[in-house]
């Protein structure tokens, strides 16, 4: 009989962070600063809790290394300031157990972690110049930002295989475990839970039934679900922002200020990402010596994200060739986990991913109006009506779907890309 059970765990954890750092002036118009930054992480028993039981725990080990070192050089009215940083994150996980994870839902995960180990290593170098320069009535600023990211990654995820009950109906049994019938002599149906389907597959495989009858009485996995392939899975990515920047003082009381950026990055063929923005400043009835009480700003720009390179290092990993990932419904071999070879290959047991041909960096169109009014008593009143319009968002979906219409059930419908299974296509196509 199915039951409440709560537990707690003692989590060991161990955690160590270092910043040493030094600021050395150079000369007179020199500045230097060095800095580094270390921590380690290192948790037992990680990932137990809620609806995951004590064996589902693997150790966790942390290590993040960041250097900086900073120039700052002041002449006259100029300012470069040159930047560079190193950073390098390890991060892995070992499962205290080994063999399939155990999921039913809405009670309990069991069995081992989802994977028996991963690590990933990444490395990522940036570089960064701005220089400012006063001149008369005009502030420039100008800099580039060139920087380098890589990735190493083991990731074993599901290797084991995980069985999954969800529940499903089945039929409804007496005090004895035996199947209620009607009036009829039918068989009595109803909704059973995840848990009460795990329940009756260990009593009936106790009994010693075959799995064709403990289906019958309700029990067995719904899907099983493994991964297979190639762990090991490296990709690196390359990206560059350049900008050049005015704030103009047209008048004592009115400030222009023009700006404009372009982006480049190597992980998708979008090489040209330009960026445009322009704000002004209008104080009416301020002069240079009396400043206005009211102020109207308004701006308008163009931002860009970054095309991510995990999801560089998902599409390469589930590219169908690299990893396969196999779902089998109602599989007839719990708590079997069997070979890939035995599984077969069928259109709906494996699902791969891709990137768009065709992506294209998102972006974002902002746009803003305030004006702000100074009361008494060192108050200020602001009104400000802004607007974000976004293009290019990110979004997935299984381009290999069956028509509308034509899907019944496994193994049925008509499919854009005939002997393959779900392909999920990450594109750019949101707003």
């Amino acid at each position: 009989v199915a039951a409440p059970f709560t537990s707690v765990l003692k989590t060991p954890q161990r955690h160590f962070l270092a910043r040493p750092h030094v600021d050395y002036q150079i000369d007179d118009n020199n500045y230097l600063t060095v800095r580094y930054a270390m921590s380690r992480v290192n948790i037992h028993d990680q990932g137990i809790g809620a609806f995951d039981l004590i064996s589902r725990g693997y150790h966790m080990l942390n290590n993040y290394d960041t250097a900086q070192i900073v120039e700052t050089s002041v002449h006259g009215s100029a300012v470069n300031e040159s930047r560079f940083q190193f950073y390098r994150w390890g991060y892995s996980t070992t499962a205290n157990t080994t063999g399939a994870a155990i999921q039913v839902l809405g009670a309990f995960n069991s069995g081992a972690a989802a994977s028996p180990h991963n690590r990933d290593l990444q490395r990522g170098y940036e570089f960064q110049n701005n220089t400012t320069i006063v001149h008369g009535a005009h502030v420039f600023r100008f800099g580039a930002r060139p920087r380098e990211l890589t990735d190493e990654s083991y990731w074993l995820q599901n290797f084991n295989g995980a069985f999954t009950f969800s529940g499903e109906p089945g039929p409804e049994l007496d005090s004895n475990n035996q199947p209620v019938l009607d009036a009829g002599g039918q068989v009595v149906q109803q909704q059973i839970t995840g848990i009460e389907q795990y329940r009756r597959t260990l009593l009936f495989q106790r009994l010693g039934d075959t799995p064709a009858q403990i289906r019958a009485l309700g029990g067995g996995a719904s899907q099983f679900t493994i991964a297979a392939g190639n762990p090991n899975i490296s990709a690196g990515k390359f990206d560059i922002g350049i900008f050049a920047g005015d704030d103009w003082r047209l008048r004592p009381n009115l400030t222009l200020n023009l700006g404009f950026r372009v982006e480049s990055q190597t992980n998708i063929h979008d090489h040209f990402d330009p960026a445009p923005r322009i704000g002004v400043a209008w104080a009416p009835g301020a002069t240079a010596n009396h400043s206005g009480k009211t102020v109207v700003r308004a701006g308008f720009g163009i931002f860009y994200d970054r095309f991510r390179l995990e999801n560089t290092v998902n599409a390469l990993r589930y590219n169908g060739v690299a990893q396969q990932q196999y779902v089998i419904t109602n599989p007839p071999f719990y708590p079997t986990v069997p070979t890939i070879a035995s599984l077969g290959v069928s259109p709906a047991s494996q699902s791969t991913q891709e990137v768009d041909s065709n992506m294209q960096s998102p972006y974002l169109m902002q746009s803003i109006f305030t004006v702000e009014r100074q009361l008494p008593k060192s108050t200020t009143f602001a009104v400000t009506y802004s607007n974000a319009h976004a293009l290019h968002i990110l979004r997935t979906q299984d381009i290999n779907a069956p028509a509308p219409g034509t899907y019944s059930g496994p193994g049925t419908g008509v499919y854009p890309y005939l002997g393959q299974g779900p392909i999920f296509l990450m594109a750019s196509g949101g707003i």
